[in-house]
Parts: structure tokens; sequence; C-alpha cells
């Protein structure tokens, strides 16, 4: 059985929080890092440079979980509500801050954090 690492972005949510259990539980998974914003090593998805030094801790050999070479990448991030404003489904009911902030947060952050962690492969 080959082994296997995997990573989980915005593991405290959820879908996050189902993917971790589902990697802890498969015996082929010899590590999973779970991250979110409020993990010992964290993010935040509107801070490029706080993503590329976690990045960079993930890649490094004397970081908290050695040198990792993912197969696996999950991003379970994502925010519904910003700033006390919930998704709304009328247009009319969203200004450009609020439309570019959940930009932002929802693609824009993502996006970013699929651009750092290594692969296996890669």
């Amino acid at each position: 059985m080959s082994q296997y690492q995997a990573l989980v972005l915005g593991a405290s949510g959820a879908i996050g929080s189902a993917f971790v259990s589902h990697f802890q539980n498969d015996a082929a998974c010899s590590l999973v890092v779970s991250l979110s914003r409020q993990s010992d090593l964290h993010f935040d998805l509107e801070n490029e440079d706080g993503m590329a030094h976690c990045a960079a801790q993930l890649k490094n050999a004397t970081g908290p979980f050695g040198a990792c070479q993912f197969k696996w990448i999950i991003d379970a991030t994502g925010a519904l509500t910003i700033e006390g404003q919930g998704p709304e489904k009328r247009l009319e009911a969203l200004n450009a801050k609020q439309l570019l902030k959940q930009f932002e947060v929802n693609a824009v952050g993502p996006a970013l954090l699929m651009k750092l962690p290594s692969r296996q492969g890669r």
C-alpha cells in the first residue's frame, strides 16, 4: 500500500473536518495536516504573505511537520457571512464593497492558496 500525505485547508469547518476525518481513518495516509485561521500554523485568505509563510513552513524540513509532499490538497475554505453581511440572492442587495470582499475571500484567497503548497511530482 502506497503511503501519501494530505493537506486540508479550512479544516475547522464542516466540510474540512469531514475530509480530515476521512484521511485520519485511511491507513494509507501517513500524514494529514489540517489548517485554518485557528490552527497553530494558520493562514488568513486576505493575507498573501501569511499564506506564503505557512507554505514555507510546510516545505521546510525543520518545520512543524517536516518537509511535506502532499498528494492531496483540499481547499475547504470560504465564508458565507463577511462583516455581518450574509449571501444575497438579489443583486440589488449587494454593494460593490461587499461583492469585492466576497470575491477576495471566496475566489482570490483560494487561488492564492493553491499556488503555494508543494505536491508530489511537481
